[in-house]
């Protein structure tokens, strides 16, 4: 929750952004030069600056230069070790952003918010031609996650795609790995529970239904371990804890910025966010935190005995009324065990009331290594989510 009251907010800002890509295709490497925002790239990635102008002198505030903790030619060298095991087509793409961020409010107490966030999107691709698309983010410069999960993570995502079949259309009984559920969640309930575009006068939120009674969910943006990390959201609304969002399948609370709460008659929630100063702010969940269930996830896999196992899900799209993802890997179970039998390609195609059908959490819930998010065009790549595994009887998979 939040705390704060109507104010003319006024920011400045003073951010680096720092990328660098590598490709490889037919086992020969290179780097990727590519262009961002107008400027280009040199051999080794480059870097630019976003900078409002400084804060009036009367604040006594100054925005100094960000700073990148590493060196481009060493995320470079750490991206070209990534890519160079893999003889089919590979491209990652990374971006590193630090900022300095000042505001100001009717009290006239301004303080610097610094921000560092990372991200790698891009795609692994087998010697067979099946792609896998990857996306990693989360808060600092990533190299020492990248160096030591990111290659493993390739690894067996290489290894189980060469091995895979397509995924066939149809309804199943499903189980969602952390990592899978955390999609889900992320558009059927961060999304969900962040304020509408709401115009003013227009009728204060009703508590609805949304999941099942398995599933409670809050947010809270000073989560231990959460990708998303502020004491004061960008309107300098200060958060004072979890906002309780979704009790036993009921949404009981949204996620509001000052200007939805204000045309609701509601208080904003420490939710008020923007990816740079010259971007209206939105409301934003932080990190989205799923109440964990008591089974293990063997136990979730037993019941269902035959269906599926969603072990990576990306490109998730919740537009209002339906939720998508794509299907990177799943993984056949046959008489309440995982079979080892893999399968990609695959989309699911619901309704964004699926989560009524959920009949079990595990006990097992972790932070999802992608935290990346573009809503509304504004990308933010501490957007988190933690989900345990999850049993949803008939997901509608389309071929």
């Amino acid at each position: 929750m939040g705390s704060g009251k109507a104010a003319s907010v006024r920011l400045f800002e003073w951010t680096n952004v720092r990328f660098a890509a590598f490709q490889r295709h037919n086992g020969s490497d290179f780097t990727f030069l590519q262009c961002s925002g107008g400027r280009g790239c040199a051999k080794q990635g480059g870097e630019y600056d976003l900078f409002s102008g400084p804060p009036p002198q009367s604040w006594k505030c100054d925005l100094d230069a960000p700073k990148h903790q590493s060196s481009i030619a060493e995320t470079s060298a750490i991206l070209k070790r990534l890519v160079l095991p893999y003889r089919g087509r590979t491209m990652l793409y990374y971006t590193a952003v630090t900022g300095n961020r000042t505001i100001l409010d009717e009290s006239f107490t301004s303080a610097i918010r610094s921000l560092a966030v990372w991200g790698i999107t891009g795609f692994l691709e087998t010697l067979t031609g099946v792609r896998g698309p990857i996306g990693w983010s989360g808060r600092g410069d990533g190299l020492q996650w990248i160096s030591d999960h990111g290659a493993r993570e390739l690894r067996e995502l290489n290894i189980k795609l060469e091995r895979a079949t397509a995924c066939p259309s149809g309804a199943f009984d499903a189980v969602l790995s952390p990592a899978a559920a955390a999609v889900l969640l992320h558009e059927a309930i961060g999304h969900v529970a962040e304020a509408a575009h709401l115009s003013t006068g227009q009728r204060a939120f009703v508590p609805k239904r949304i999941a099942s009674e398995y599933v409670s969910a809050y947010d809270h943006a000073l989560e231990t371990g959460g990708p998303a990390h502020y004491e004061s959201d960008d309107e300098n609304v200060k958060c004072l804890g979890p906002t309780h969002l979704v009790h036993q399948g009921i949404l009981i609370r949204q996620l509001h910025s000052y200007g939805s709460a204000a045309r609701t008659g509601t208080l904003p929630t420490a939710n008020g966010r923007l990816s740079c100063v010259w971007k209206p702010v939105l409301p934003r969940f932080s990190n989205l935190i799923c109440v964990p269930g008591e089974s293990t996830e063997e136990q979730l896999v037993d019941a269902i005995h035959n269906g599926i196992y969603l072990i990576r899900l990306a490109n998730g799209i919740y537009n209002g009324a339906d939720v998508e993802a794509d299907i990177v890997l799943a993984e056949q179970i046959r008489n309440g065990k995982r079979t080892g039998q893999y399968m990609t390609g695959g989309q699911i195609k619901e309704h964004a009331g699926l989560l009524l059908r959920v009949t079990g959490l595990a006990n097992n819930s972790t932070f999802y290594n992608n935290a990346l998010c573009g809503k509304d065009g504004q990308i933010l790549f501490d957007v988190g989510t933690a989900s345990p595994a999850l049993l949803i009887r008939q997901l509608r998979v389309v071929a």
